[in-house]
């Protein structure tokens, strides 16, 4: 059996419990600190209230520690890892995948299954440059995960970033696993006669001629994501290609603002938001 550790139900990380367990034949228990996922909450990097209506649930076997209903955490910062000790070890897995070292219900997680002696699989987004840290904090990070990596059996890293990382901090080619994301296509309509019907649909929809080049962003407009380097790109284009082009915005959060006036300041970039 494996068990993973989420903090919620995650839309792009169910479908793969499922099939790990129906077309592997791999039994799978994830054990989950809150449902509010599922249940509705409020993001706070979208400013909008979230409820996931496709199925996060069947398929495998969910374990839920907490709910909503009875005063269950409502973002994953406030999950609390109450009873996940005691759940895991319960279920005497054998293997524990772990998907970050963020918040602290993933680090109970990990050091209940490395005080249990389970092989731990992490896989979580890691890389060396997202972000810009002092040299007092590298270190300390450093220290920290390079122990933390050489409890693991198995690292699964998502890029090449990812790779780069562990092989910084001492792990070897051979705990290294491929393991780039992925989502369940199968509600998609991906043929060509299904883009016949729809392109023009959408386009009269949000007001867009059918000759515009569009590019699309979806997702949260926050820093982390960085939709604002779409439009700084889009202003160093050449005049005339880029009159032709219309950037489509699906989603919302805090640089909808700055987006919308740095779209409006010379020169201008044409630009669709349609909300979230």
């Amino acid at each position: 059996m494996l068990v993973a550790i989420e903090t919620h139900p995650i839309q792009y990380h169910a479908p793969v419990y499922r099939a790990l367990q129906k077309e592997f034949d791999v039994p799978v228990t994830v054990i989950y600190g809150s449902d509010f996922s599922v249940v509705g909450y409020h993001d706070a990097e979208f400013g909008a209230s979230v409820a996931w209506d496709t199925d996060l649930l069947s398929g495998y076997e969910p374990l839920f520690l907490s709910r909503m209903s009875d005063g269950g955490a409502a973002s994953p910062e406030k999950v609390s890892p109450s009873g996940l000790s005691r759940a895991l070890k319960g279920l005497s897995p054998q293997a524990v995948l772990i998907s970050g070292y963020g918040h602290n219900y993933h680090r109970a997680g990990f050091y209940a299954a490395w005080r249990n002696g389970t092989p731990i699989l992490f896989r979580a987004e890691t890389s060396d440059t997202s972000r810009q840290r002092g040299l007092s904090r590298r270190l300390v990070r450093d220290a920290t995960l390079r122990w933390w990596y050489q409890k693991c059996a198995r690292l699964l890293f998502i890029g090449e970033r990812s790779r780069e990382h562990y092989r910084r901090l001492g792990v070897g080619d051979d705990r290294l696993i491929f393991s780039p994301y992925c989502v369940d296509s199968s509600t998609f309509e991906t043929s060509e006669e299904a883009r016949q019907r729809l392109r023009p649909e959408q386009r009269k929809l949000i007001g867009i001629a059918d000759d515009r080049i569009v590019i699309l962003f979806s997702g949260k407009l926050s820093k982390q994501k960085g939709p604002d380097l779409l439009l700084q790109a889009l202003k160093q284009m050449e005049e005339e290609l880029r009159e032709m082009v219309t950037v489509v915005f699906v989603g919302s959060g805090e640089l909808e603002a700055e987006l919308r006036f740095a779209a409006g300041s010379e020169p201008i970039v044409d630009v669709v938001f349609t909300g979230f």
